[in-house]
């Protein structure tokens, strides 16, 4: 058989008895047989010969384009995928470049004018731009990885496991003294979408921030604390003095600020100088920016001694009803006694474990009377499956957190009110009922029966008139009395349970340490954790009752 092209000679094998479309198949299936092949022949005198490899064909003597034709094609379109996929690689990158500059590029816009207003000299504002431009290449040339952030993971567990590593004594080893300066994201929970774009390049913004108002014979070194917050070791070979430290934090306040999604506080510790007492300075820094809640956010504050005392202050047992006796006399009283209780706080120059402590007891009071008097609490608060508590972390200032419990406290004061003048005689001989006879095993079908309605009408009448549940009513009086009665007697935990209807010292143990956040035996120690009530008893006792 010869198979030609253009008259001249592609292929042939000895199969000139066959048709020529039989030919044809005979070297199409010679060309596309799976196995190697290695096959030669005679054609008009010339030796052809050709080799079909696993992967290429090979034409020895190539005597047309039919063969050559195919390669080429299958080259082309090889090629022209090998481009289209080329071609998605890169437009994603410079999608994903884009998208990660732009925090950058916004930064480089207003930061020149936000220096000024900060009266940063001129040369320090145009170095500080510069250096923050390399922001972008180290993110690329890292890919966000391990590969900046090695030192900075390795100061990071010298501070929180206390062992200081290799790098950083060598680190160290440079410099006389050194403090620790802290970036901290305000509102976070108020602006948590910019707050998110902002935290990944933080802690570069800070670094390139600190290289342009550094000078000769100072160094930093950066470590994230956590997503919010940045904290940088910053060495000197001298020690430097207060306006130095406030210098220091100002100018590196005023280059943050450029970003106008988030405002950013800043602390600074004191001045340490010896290796072993870097998870101490560290700390410092810390405490002192928790004092943004007094401050307010974007400031800066410099550590002091008093920073970190601590007084163990709680309210006194008289102040705490005062508290109370003003829920009854409405808004007004409620706002005079409540700012004049933490305006004394203040002025007692107390610590900010107190601060938060306190406002944690108003609170812990606030949830405690709305239990006694039978309005269920979690409708004081708008997202009810979580514990009250946790809103107090949301507020970066005092203020804001007070504004916030006093318009709880003046709710709850309106709806007593509301439920007073509204309410049936069957509620307040309910609420006696359950005050006399606490300790007895209670059932709303048995309760009601004892006032003289169905237990259809008391249900309602708890519900509409009291906003509570009867479980979760019961429950409050109950313990309440084990409270009393422990901080009040000496007598068992199990005589305790006996009389307040509880039932046994297991089930009085596991109440505690479900509602109260502690044991019985530790609440009769420190009474004053009164304030951690759990907040879910209401919400879970209604659940059962349904």
């Amino acid at each position: 058989m010869v198979l030609t092209h253009d008259g001249r000679t592609v292929c042939s094998q000895p199969m000139n008895s066959q048709p020529v479309g039989a030919r044809v198949e005979a070297a199409i299936d010679f060309l596309a047989s799976p196995n190697e092949t290695y096959q030669h022949w005679v054609d008009g005198g010339k030796i052809c010969s050709a080799y079909r490899g696993r992967h290429f064909l090979y034409v020895v003597w190539v005597s047309g384009d039919i063969v050559i034709m195919t390669v080429v094609q299958q080259a082309l379109y090889a090629l022209i995928v090998l481009a289209v996929f080329i071609m998605v690689i890169v437009i994603s990158f410079r999608m994903i470049a884009r998208q990660m500059n732009r925090p950058i590029a916004e930064l480089q816009a207003t930061l020149e004018r936000q220096l000024q207003e900060q009266s940063i000299p001129t040369d320090t504002a145009r170095e500080a731009t510069n250096v923050l431009t390399q922001v972008s290449e180290q993110w690329h040339a890292s890919d966000g990885q391990e590969t900046i952030q090695q030192m900075d993971l390795q100061l990071y567990e010298a501070v929180t496991s206390n062992k200081l590593t290799e790098s950083m004594l060598v680190h160290l080893a440079s410099f006389d003294h050194y403090v620790f300066l802290l970036c901290d994201i305000d509102e976070p929970h108020q602006h948590i979408v910019e707050a998110r774009k902002l935290s990944p390049f933080l802690d570069y913004l800070l670094r390139y921030s600190l290289r342009g108002i550094l000078g000769e014979g100072e160094s930093s070194y950066t470590v994230r604390i956590n997503e919010w917050s940045i904290a940088a070791a910053v060495s000197f070979q001298n020690s430097p003095s207060e306006q130095a430290r406030q210098a220091l934090m100002d100018k590196s306040s005023a280059l943050m600020q450029a970003f106008t999604t988030c405002t950013l506080s800043f602390s600074c510790s004191s001045v340490f100088s010896g290796r072993e007492h870097v998870a101490e300075a560290l700390n410092e820094a810390k405490r002192a920016i928790r004092w943004k809640l007094v401050r307010g956010v974007g400031c800066t504050i410099l550590y002091t001694p008093g920073m970190g005392v601590s007084r163990s202050f709680t309210f006194p047992q008289a102040k705490i009803q005062s508290i109370v006796s003003s829920i009854d006399r409405g808004e007004n009283a409620i706002h005079e006694r409540l700012r004049e209780l933490l305006a004394k706080l203040l002025e007692s120059d107390a610590g900010m474990d107190d601060l938060e402590f306190a406002v944690s007891q108003l609170l812990g009071v606030l949830i405690q009377t709305a239990f006694r008097k039978g309005v269920q609490f979690n409708a004081l608060f708008d997202e009810p499956e979580h514990s009250p508590f946790r809103y107090l972390s949301s507020f970066d200032t005092l203020e804001h957190m007070l504004t916030w419990l006093e318009g709880k406290f003046v709710q709850l004061s309106r709806q007593l009110a509301k439920a007073h003048k509204g309410g049936s005689g069957y509620t307040n001989k309910f609420i006696r009922y359950i005050g006399d006879h606490y300790a007895e095993s209670l059932t709303p079908e048995n309760v009601a029966s004892a006032l003289g309605i169905s237990y259809s009408y008391l249900r309602k009448i708890i519900s509409t008139e009291m906003g509570t549940t009867f479980s979760a009513y019961l429950l409050g009086i109950r313990l309440e009395k084990m409270k009393e009665l422990l901080v009040n007697t000496t007598i068992s935990q199990r005589d305790i349970a006996e009389q307040v209807g509880i039932g046994s010292e297991q089930t009085m143990y596991r109440l505690f340490k479900q509602y109260m956040g502690c044991s019985p035996g530790e609440y009769r120690k420190h009474p004053s954790a009164d304030s951690t009530i759990a907040a879910e008893t209401a919400d879970e006792y209604h659940e059962s009752e349904e």
